[in-house]
């Protein structure tokens, strides 16, 4: 069964260091921008550090969600919900 080999093109080194090129760049910007992320919610709505590990660990660990309300409704101070 034949197949397709990368070194079979001429250019094949450049052809690989493209594609990890690519690679690395979209990997630099997701972890930047998931970097940044809680410094622009501080800056734009006054969103405190200890909130949003708050909500990240109640949706993680399910908290007594039943799926029906967000981790906004578990962390709030109203009793009636």
């Amino acid at each position: 069964m034949p197949g397709y080999s990368p070194r079979d093109e001429p250019n094949w080194r450049a052809t690989l260091k493209k594609i990890m090129l690519r690679l690395t760049m979209i990997g630099a910007v997701y972890i930047t921008l998931v970097c940044l992320l809680p410094e622009f919610l501080v800056v734009k709505w006054n969103v405190t550090v200890f909130t949003l590990v708050a909500h990240i660990t109640v949706d993680a660990l399910g908290g007594g969600n039943d799926g029906l309300h967000g981790a906004s409704t578990v962390l709030s101070d109203d009793s009636s919900v």
